[in-house]
């Protein structure tokens, strides 16, 4: 439910009240910060991976990513056809940029930052009423939902980069 609260959330800008009267128009940024939630959700990227992202990492017809972790670990993550899809709407506002551009741009067309997408995030979901929302609930969310769905433990110690099991015990439990 709060996954599609905050996807729903994605479409709208904060309200305003103008003359005692509540305006909530859509929001420019939406493609990107829908292309961007879902692509958390499939993957479990970390904050730092996601902002990292360069188009040349992306395989659209591979439906994967390539990521770069911590201690610059590299690995190749798949994502679903949905955001596959929602990734290439984004990547379509923004004919005019090279594979070396980062993937998600601000709205000023710079590197979103860790910091940056916190408060994205934050404010979704204060829209979408979500308490918590956050970058890592992300992660954690992917984590639960592929063991929860009969996922190996082992591959997601890959997908999540991590380089023992103890991390992903924590999600177990």
């Amino acid at each position: 439910d709060d996954v599609v609260a905050m996807l729903a959330a994605c479409d709208k800008s904060e309200t305003m009240l103008t003359h005692g009267k509540r305006y909530t128009h859509r929001n420019p940024m939406a493609i990107r910060n829908r292309a961007m939630l879902l692509l958390m959700l499939d993957t479990g990227l970390r904050a730092s991976e996601l902002c990292g992202l360069k188009i040349r990492h992306l395989d659209q017809r591979n439906k994967s990513i390539k990521v770069y972790g911590k201690g610059k670990k590299e690995r190749v993550i798949n994502f679903s056809p949905a955001t596959g899809q929602a990734i290439w709407r984004y990547l379509a506002t923004r004919a005019k940029d090279s594979v070396d551009d980062w993937l998600f741009v601000t709205d000023k067309g710079g590197q979103i930052d860790r910091v940056g997408l916190l408060h994205l995030i934050e404010r979704i979901g204060d829209r979408a009423h979500v308490e918590g929302a956050h970058p890592h609930r992300f992660r954690h969310t992917f984590a639960i939902n592929f063991l929860n769905n009969g996922g190996n433990v082992y591959a997601l110690q890959m997908m999540l980069g991590h380089t023992t099991l103890k991390m992903c015990q924590t999600y177990l439990q």
